[in-house]
């Protein structure tokens, strides 16, 4: 749940007030129209105000992760894993990734990541080299592990959504297994 839900329901039920009030149309409208402005504009604006900052943020572990990877000698295959709290946003995800580690891929590094917010969590993997490292057969044994999610991907780009918060500890811990049963991989646990 969001701070703000709390506010949008009460909302809510005001606007089905007004939609069920006998009072002429124009005039609920209009008190539908003030509603929108007074209360939901400003609950709009905070939203954006928090996501930016947690864009902010996460960009900036983003770039450290990017940064570590580039340092990674050319001809070895490296897989990062680290937990980066963005929320479950797939987009943002995306964003994230072409900003950042879409450029140092191509030194056959992989990345898991995950995120959580407080109820469940997404593993996010891409790979370089899908020879070594499948992103796809990663990320979902990584969720087994954690009890079962929802997701998928290709053998470069992969997501699974886990709905058990409890269990992130085991999916990091499936990640660095997994890699440590291929050979050649060298495994990076970031904190």
């Amino acid at each position: 749940l969001s701070p703000f839900s709390s506010v949008e329901n009460h909302v809510k039920k005001v606007k089905d007030l007004i939609k069920d009030a006998v009072i002429p149309a124009a005039d609920r409208i209009l008190a539908r129209e003030k509603l929108e402005s007074i209360i939901l504009g400003p609950i709009k604006k905070a939203q954006k105000s928090i996501s930016e900052a947690k864009v902010a943020a996460s960009a900036t572990e983003f770039a450290k992760l990017a940064q570590l990877a580039s340092a990674t000698p050319e001809n070895e295959s490296h897989l990062f894993i680290t937990r980066i709290d963005f929320g479950v946003d797939s987009k943002l995800w995306q964003k994230l990734h072409k900003q950042h580690l879409a450029k140092v891929v191509i030194f056959n590094n992989s990345f898991l990541v995950i995120s959580a917010t407080s109820d469940k969590f997404c593993i996010f993997a891409i790979s370089a080299d899908t020879d070594k490292i499948d992103a796809s057969k990663l990320a979902r044994h990584c969720a087994e592990a954690a009890g079962g999610g929802k997701g998928g991907g290709k053998p470069n780009s992969a997501n699974f959504i886990v709905s058990n918060i409890n269990c992130i500890d085991a999916a990091q811990k499936a990640a660095a297994d997994f890699a440590t049963c291929l050979s050649g991989i060298t495994v990076h646990k970031l904190e």
